[in-house]
């Protein structure tokens, strides 16, 4: 398994810090308790005709959970120390996010003064080693673990990143068990050392943001008003205009467009998260650049979604709208354009799209 992690994982400019895995025997006999099926193998597919290409599919996990006992926890992040110091490979991010936390300095952190506490309840985190992650990553990436908890009832305390804000705190803690006590991590670069710990896999996976249908309906229940007269007919458009990449220049020709269809223009990050919950649950339509906002469409019933690119398409939020069964599609510039970059968006291609794609 460890030979296999990283020889996919290839070289790296930054040295690899010490890695040992649960099936290495050593590690097993002293850590490892047991192995719990979180979810089996499965393929998922993308069928959007008004995106490129229209077709797209691929594998998913099989996602395992692991009891463990005796090791050191770094709650942030989710990831695991032996007593021997070596980190566990199972804990670690894929490969593009163990590289980039690798070039960030993150395993530089070791338990030190100050760290040690030693928790004897059976504990989880929820952390994803994503690195001082976003909105989108708290969302997609970490929230869904909980689902891994199903499989797990006898943990008694749940660690999330102490960069959660209250209401996503808070809507933890109503997704979860009664039981279990939640917990902000102790800091982002502190250690506890558990005596029980159950590693709960992220069930998602970078660049595809498809949720475990559990998860969505969980979602769902806690987070809409069931049997109201709340109408579902809002048309949004999320606007980049306070970022620093991926701005929309020709934005104001954009909502003029798109005044005329009825669509209102919004700032998310300008918007508390409660405000952002109720806008979205009442949208039909949303349409917005390649970013973080477009994870509201976690709290739309059933809505279309148009993503607009500078250049060639990712399919995060594709995978996300398939899970979730919203229509997709997406405009994209030119492929040579950088994924970062700053574009301008074709309004004939715009008006196109929104004829035929929402009616």
């Amino acid at each position: 398994m460890l030979k296999k992690m990283l020889h996919r994982w290839g070289r790296s400019p930054v040295a690899y810090p010490d890695i040992a895995s649960l099936y290495d025997a050593h590690t097993a006999a002293r850590h490892l308790e047991g192995i719990v099926e979180v979810q089996p193998y499965k393929r998922v597919v993308s069928h959007a005709p008004y995106a490129e290409p229209e077709r797209i599919e691929r594998g998913m996990g099989p996602y395992e959970g692991y009891w463990l006992r005796d090791v050191w926890v770094w709650p942030e992040t989710g990831i695991i120390r032996t007593v021997e110091g070596k980190l566990i490979a199972e804990t670690l991010p894929s490969r593009y996010r163990f590289l980039k936390m690798l070039r960030a300095g993150a395993y530089r952190y070791e338990p030190g003064e100050g760290d040690g506490a030693v928790v004897d309840q059976r504990v989880a985190s929820l952390g994803g080693g994503r690195w001082y992650g976003h909105y989108y990553h708290w969302l997609v990436d970490e929230l869904p673990r909980i689902v891994g908890l199903d499989h797990a009832p006898e943990v008694e305390c749940l660690y999330v990143p102490c960069a959660y804000p209250d209401p996503i705190f808070d809507l933890v803690r109503n997704l979860v068990p009664d039981h279990i006590d939640v917990r902000r991590a102790p800091g982002r670069q502190q250690w506890i050392f558990a005596r029980r710990y159950f590693h709960a896999p992220a069930l998602t996976e970078d660049y595809c943001g498809f949720l475990p249908e559990r998860f969505v309906s969980r979602l769902r229940e806690v987070l809409h008003d069931h049997g109201t007269d709340r109408s579902y007919d809002r048309k949004v458009y999320i606007s980049r205009a306070g970022a620093s990449k991926r701005r929309v220049l020709n934005e104001d020709d954009v909502i003029e467009v798109l005044a005329t269809y009825g669509f209102e223009a919004v700032q998310a990050e300008k918007m508390s998260f409660h405000d952002q919950v109720r806008l979205f649950a009442e949208a039909r339509h949303i349409i917005g650049p390649h970013g973080a906002g477009l994870t509201n469409m976690m709290f739309a019933r059933q809505c279309t979604v148009l993503e607009l690119f500078p250049g060639a398409p990712f399919t995060h939020y594709r995978w996300l709208s398939a899970s979730l069964g919203h229509a997709y599609g997406c405009l994209c510039g030119p492929t040579e354009r950088g994924k970062h970059d700053d574009f301008d968006v074709d309004l004939d291609m715009l008006k196109k799209k929104i004829e035929v794609f929402i009616r």
